[in-house]
């Protein structure tokens, strides 16, 4: 069996099915030492790294909800900055949701919540 430290250095091989295999071993492991490197998977190249990443932080819960929410943050108040606007802006604010369009219905459907936009 393959440590946290282990599993956490195969996040960055070159083969993705490593990359998926270590995203998909780090939940089980429920560390919270695994949370800021799922966080960087989740911007992986590879759709089942990212997915599996994102699955894992689900499964490890509560030590995920504090980063997630500032790389969160990070991400939006970066998009915003790109577009030039202000995040309380209405017309920035609408550009900003489309940055989560592809992971909305299938995080909805995994979540046990209802298929579909979750902005409408």
């Amino acid at each position: 069996m393959e440590t946290v430290e282990e599993l956490i250095k195969e996040l960055k091989s070159d083969d993705c099915e490593i990359r998926w295999r270590a995203a998909r071993a780090l939940r089980w492991t429920k560390a919270a030492s695994a949370v800021r490197p799922l966080i960087k998977a989740m911007g992986d190249s590879d759709c089942n790294v990212r997915w599996s990443a994102a699955e894992s932080l689900v499964v490890i819960g509560e030590p995920a909800v504090h980063p997630l929410a500032a790389a969160l943050k990070d991400l939006i108040e970066t998009f915003v900055g790109e577009q030039g606007g202000h995040l309380d802006d209405c017309e920035t604010q609408k550009k900003s949701i489309h940055l989560f369009e592809p992971y909305t219905t299938r995080t909805q459907t995994f979540a046990g919540g209802r298929r579909g936009r979750w902005d409408k």
